[in-house]
């Protein structure tokens, strides 16, 4: 079995929901499971919705551009997943496994979310959530 146990840790969960301006509309969860201060997995679901299908062929598209750089690091998977009317972009990574200086290799050091130790704590990825505009609870 791969991944972290998740059944007996926490979770914490943050959600935005907006439209955007080629009039799609987008659901954002973001679930953090975590031990102590410290976040252990995410899972993020990002999902747009919309009728027209260029509008979803241009975030799919972009989905699978964004995530290409991360498809070989192990323990960090993304798919990317498409309905009549929708592309779904789920992305979970696996924090106590995963390398992160492939990670910040791709993302840079600046402004990361890592501790020294290469721990990340949930308030540092709240934090980082609410910034744009989620709602956590």
């Amino acid at each position: 079995m791969t991944g972290v146990q998740t059944c007996a840790l926490p979770i914490f969960h943050c959600k935005r929901k907006a439209t955007t301006t080629d009039g799609a509309s987008t659901s954002l969860t973001y679930s953090i499971y975590y031990d102590g201060d410290y976040v252990t997995k995410t899972v993020s679901v990002e999902k747009v919705t919309s009728d027209d299908d260029a509008i979803l062929k241009k975030y799919q598209t972009a989905y699978e551009n964004v995530f290409s750089p991360y498809k070989n690091i192990d323990y960090y998977d993304n798919k990317v997943t498409t309905t009549s009317n929708s592309v779904i972009s789920t992305t979970v990574i696996d924090y106590n496994k995963v390398d992160i200086n492939k990670i910040i290799a791709i993302e840079g050091s600046d402004d990361n979310i890592f501790e020294s130790d290469g721990k990340v704590k949930k308030e540092t990825l709240t934090t980082l959530y609410k910034k744009y505009g989620t709602t956590c609870e």
